[in-house]
């Protein structure tokens, strides 16, 4: 068989199993992927499902929650126009029990004094500056609440809507002694008119009498909710008044409040939209508040946080007003997400197990098609080894025999000395393949027993040179140091040993020199051949050792062999329970090592 029909074998047969690897990865891994594919398919459309049903759901809910949220409103305001029906509501009340920011009086065009009171507030403002210079403050005290009793404060207004009672009777608490008689009612009364929702002070004036008022009273209790509150209603008629009408009723949202009409004379609760929308909310019964979910009340002029516009519109007196549902639970726990979870999982399960069976299925059919390139292999070496020595006895043999004149005794002898050895050959390798048929059944019968050291390599030579019986080498034994004797299958280990030397003549130079050695190391005796060949290179050292792997050699090469000498080397060093060694350097020959162990070694 030559070279390229052996290479077209190894290749056909490379071919063939990558095609057969490739058909069995598809028919498994397509499966697998449609598989993952449907479920893939199946989990969008159930969560397209759920997202429709949540959305209608969601619509439903926003509609029941915005008529809900109607009629809170409307019963807030309500609560607000009836608190201050109450002939005895005070600012006070109104601001502990959270029904408003502030109630202020609401001016956008101030009325003209009557002109018959200008003179008398005149007259009273001089006749009080001049009691206060001449007789002190006490006499200037007595006259404001004479006048205050009297009834003469009522009803003068300073620029037309700023009553004068309670700017004289901060006057009175200025110049008053407080431990005079009249001197709480006077701060009554003044109490009375920062707390009135009726008729109130203009929330500028209110500010400042309440100021004033801290200032000379500190202790008194109640003063500061009062001042903030006027401060709010201060603040928004500066900034809002003047876009307003002069007329409406109702409720409408000015800036950030929310201004609660409360009667015709222009009186208004202030709330603020944020608090006015947590009141809604908190007033919300329990039972009708969404789980997982929180409740936002958008006014007109603010944005939505959802991109969706998951919102409702809202009734009178919310009008303009959104309500928007926000998911307070992470999306990737919703429950449409657990069958799309389900899914993945289900497809990795998949993937892995087939991914199992492929692998499973790849090394059974990588086995076999191993077997059968190895039983290929096989048949190809023994064909090939096989034919040479028989050609080589077939020519010899038609020579002598076609030869007209007898042949001389030297030439029979010469002939017959070419049949021995190719005959020995032959037998050799005969008993290689059946030696190495064995080792791969596992059918090798081992016997170790006491073998002497000695006597062991000393029957290795005698039967290296019993084949190579040129004298084209030095072979040389050296056992000095070994051990006296090992425990050790001698038949199986002499042939290990017989490899090795056939290997080192082989691949040795002209100038054959070969040593054999023995000697021991901790747990191990070694069985060296050194020989003072090339060398191997690095990348073939472990390659060395397979199957009908020659090195540097095609298997037509005219130095012979099969490949499976290193390889028989191995078997019987590990059945000893030893191992090989390699110790080689390009361009200084190689060192083959056999390591048995020692006969009282735990393994014996």
């Amino acid at each position: 068989m030559t070279g390229m029909n052996w290479r077209n074998i190894k290749r056909s047969n490379a071919s063939g199993s990558r095609i057969t690897l490739m058909l069995l990865v598809l028919s498994v891994t397509l499966p697998a992927l449609c598989v993952v594919w449907l479920l893939i398919r199946t989990s969008e459309n159930e969560e397209l499902a759920y997202k429709q049903a949540l959305k209608e759901s969601e619509a439903r809910e926003l509609a029941l929650l915005s008529g809900q949220i109607t009629l809170l409103a409307n019963a807030r305001l309500q609560a607000i126009r009836q608190h201050f029906d109450t002939p005895e509501s005070t600012l006070s009340g109104m601001l502990e029990a959270g029904i408003a920011e502030a109630v202020t009086l609401y001016c956008p065009k101030p009325h003209l004094p009557d002109n018959s009171e200008i003179p008398k507030t005149r007259a009273m403002s001089r006749d009080l500056r001049y009691l206060f210079q001449t007789f002190g403050s006490g006499i200037a005290f007595n006259h404001i609440v004479d006048w205050w009793k009297n009834g003469s404060l009522q009803n003068l207004t300073q620029q037309g809507y700023r009553p004068l009672e309670p700017a004289f009777l901060l006057l009175a608490l200025e110049y008053g002694n407080p431990n005079h008689p009249s001197y709480v009612e006077v701060e009554s009364a003044l109490m009375e008119w920062i707390n009135r929702i009726h008729s109130p002070m203009p929330p500028g004036q209110l500010v400042f009498v309440l100021s004033e008022l801290q200032r000379h009273r500190p202790e008194r209790e109640g003063l500061q909710p009062l001042l903030g509150s006027s401060s709010i209603a201060h603040e928004w008629t500066s900034t809002i008044t003047e876009n307003l009408p002069t007329l409406w009723s109702g409720f409408r949202i000015m800036g950030d409040m929310a201004v609660v009409s409360l009667d015709p004379d222009h009186t208004v609760a202030l709330i603020h939209c944020d608090s006015l929308a947590k009141r809604i909310l908190d007033s919300l019964p329990l039972e009708n508040k969404p789980t997982g979910r929180s409740i936002r009340l958008i006014r007109p002029d603010e944005p939505s946080l959802d991109l969706d516009e998951n919102t409702a519109e809202l009734g009178f007196p919310l009008e303009g007003w959104r309500l928007e549902l926000i998911s307070d639970a992470d999306e990737s726990m919703l429950p449409s997400n657990r069958p799309v979870l389900l899914y993945i999982w289900v497809g990795i399960w998949v993937i892995l197990i087939s991914s199992i069976l492929v692998s499973l299925v790849i090394a059974m059919v990588g086995k076999q098609v191993n077997k059968a390139a190895f039983r290929n292999d096989l048949v190809a070496t023994v064909s090939h080894e096989l034919k040479t020595p028989i050609a080589s006895v077939r020519l010899l043999v038609d020579t002598l025999l076609s030869q007209e004149v007898p042949p001389s005794p030297e030439q029979v002898k010469d002939y017959l000395t070419l049949i021995q050895n190719e005959n020995h050959r032959l037998g050799t390798l005969v008993e290689r393949f059946l030696t190495f048929s064995r080792m791969e059944r596992n059918r090798m019968a081992f016997e170790a027993q006491p073998t002497l050291t000695r006597e062991m390599l000393e029957a290795s030579v005698q039967a290296f040179r019993e084949r190579f019986t040129q004298n084209d080498y030095t072979l040389s034994i050296d056992c000095v140091n070994a051990p006296l004797s090992v425990f050790v299958d001698r038949a199986s280990l002499l042939t290990a040993i017989g490899n090795l030397l056939e290997n080192a003549y082989k691949y040795s130079g002209p100038d054959k020199r070969i040593m054999l050695r023995a000697f021991p190391i901790p747990r191990y005796c070694v069985f060296e051949v050194e020989d003072n060949g090339p060398g191997i290179p690095i990348n073939e050292r472990k390659r060395v050792f397979q199957k009908f792997y020659q090195p540097g050699r095609k298997l037509n090469s005219h130095k012979g062999g099969v490949g499976l000498g290193l390889s028989i080397v191995t078997f019987v060093a590990r059945r000893h329970k030893g191992k090989v060694n390699l110790i080689s350097e390009q361009g200084n020959g190689c060192r083959f090592q056999i390591l048995i162990p020692h006969e009282d070694h735990p393994h014996h």
